[in-house]
C-alpha cells in the first residue's frame, strides 16, 4: 500500500506561511501554532481552511487573528 503521509508540524508551518506570504500577509507565529493545533491534519483540510480564512478576512474586512480563525473552525 502506498499512501501520502499526513503533514508534519514543520511542513504545516511552511504551507501556512507560504499561503499567507503569497497574499502579502504577515502572520504572527502564534497564529500558525494555533492553526496547526486546531485544524485537522490533512492537506485537503488545511488548504480548505486557509482559503475559507482568507475569504472571511476579505469579506469582513478584518485582519487574521485568533477570533477570525475560531469563526472559520466553527463553520468547518
Amino acid at each position: 500500500f502506498i499512501g501520502i503521509d499526513l503533514p508534519t508540524d514543520d511542513l504545516l508551518k511552511v504551507i501556512i506561511s507560504k499561503s499567507f506570504s503569497d497574499r502579502q500577509i504577515e502572520l504572527n507565529p502564534k497564529i500558525s501554532e494555533f492553526i496547526i493545533k486546531n485544524v485537522e491534519r490533512s492537506y485537503e483540510k488545511i488548504f480548505k481552511f486557509l482559503k475559507d480564512l482568507d475569504d472571511l478576512s476579505l469579506s469582513s474586512g478584518k485582519s487574521i487573528n485568533i477570533n477570525l480563525i475560531k469563526k472559520v473552525l466553527i463553520n468547518e
